[in-house]
């Protein structure tokens, strides 16, 4: 996974994983939480002993937590990044579009794992005999924690609304795009040439920084979710499931710094890709500069403007994109989806 100054994202919606029914008074759901495995799949009682699935990349974590949750009471119509930053009159306003949107998509997706943990919480309190009263107080928390994300979502809705332009009469808006997880190569050295941007500099040495950061982060999600099984697969059925608790917690709180440490991230490449361009560009490009845009319609675009390349490509290969602006061209309206991240191979879009 290595775009370059111009990478990759997702979005699709799924629900919430139903888990079997708790056996002989057993913890019988560690729910396949998502976050560990690719996509969600129908949960099982927990192998005793049993392999469990493992985390391979980022991208495939945030992958697994960007599906909607059927008990949300969040609406709003899809937007895709392409369309959000359509008629933005200067680069700036481009930018702020973008960090609004990525605002808004990390807080949707932590509201909808909010409502996953809620879900968790009472799958797992129903194979425990006689659970102590942290599960109620944890149960509360939990509830409380969800409709204070539920709120926070709403109001970085109302932001984008007005960042757009859409009245108050008109819907309210979500992302179908998803943020970006994979590598980035900034190309600083070509894009940089002949200008001395201290901030860029930084960023440059930042961004690879955040990226193994965030590799791992998603391994921490990973271990805490293997430490959680082994506390299940050893727990007495007459504990009050103290342990437990504590294990799913911990797995829960490494899943929410996970998106947090993506929404960061992403939030220093709006910055970064403003550096390197900073004159307003057609809002195809700037998507192709943030996330990774598999399967674009090769109609309508001119064979010199973009290519196609794998992200195992050589970085040495890529081109470097100049600065001219070319005009916006209205999206299709959708977001991209993860047909073409598999095996570990994903596809870009690169502007020369």
């Amino acid at each position: 996974e290595s775009p370059t100054a111009y990478a990759p994202l997702p979005a699709s919606s799924g629900s919430l994983p139903a888990a079997s029914s708790p056996a002989q008074g057993n913890d019988a759901a560690i729910l396949s939480p998502p976050g560990m495995a690719s996509p969600p799949v129908e949960a099982s009682p927990l192998p005793r002993g049993g392999p469990q699935p493992r985390l391979a990349q980022p991208t495939q974590l945030l992958k697994s937590l960007a599906h909607r949750s059927p008990a949300s009471q969040l609406s709003g119509i899809p937007l895709a990044l392409v369309d959000a930053v359509a008629g933005c009159a200067t680069r700036q306003d481009q930018s702020r579009r973008v960090q609004l949107y990525w605002e808004l998509a990390i807080a949707n997706m932590e509201y909808d794992l909010a409502l996953l943990e809620l879900s968790e919480l009472n799958l797992l309190v129903e194979g425990i005999l006689q659970p102590g009263r942290a599960w109620a107080a944890a149960n509360e928390a939990a509830r409380a924690d969800a409709e204070a994300r539920l709120q926070t979502a709403r109001a970085w809705q109302y932001q984008l609304q007005q960042e757009l332009g859409r009245g108050p009469a008109e819907p309210l808006v979500l992302p179908s795009d998803v943020p970006h997880s994979g590598a980035y190569t900034t190309r600083f050295a070509e894009l940089f040439a002949g200008r001395e941007i201290p901030e860029a500099a930084h960023l440059n040495v930042l961004l690879e920084g955040k990226h193994t950061a965030l590799t791992r982060q998603a391994a921490r999600v990973d271990s805490a979710q293997q430490w959680l099984s082994t506390v299940s697969a050893e727990r007495s059925s007459h504990s009050d499931g103290a342990e437990l608790l504590q294990a799913y917690q911990a797995f829960a709180s490494a899943r929410r710094l996970f998106l947090r440490d993506v929404e960061e991230y992403n939030q220093h490449l709006v910055r970064y890709a403003q550096l390197a361009i900073p004159e307003l560009v057609g809002p195809e490009r700037l998507v192709a500069m943030l996330i990774k845009t598999p399967r674009l319609p090769e109609q309508g675009f001119e064979p010199d403007a973009i290519r196609r390349t794998s992200a195992e490509e050589p970085s040495g290969s890529l081109p470097v994109p100049n600065n001219t602006t070319e005009p916006g061209r209205q999206s299709p309206g959708r977001g991209t989806d993860f047909s073409d991240i598999e095996n570990g191979v994903e596809r870009s879009i690169l502007v020369n």
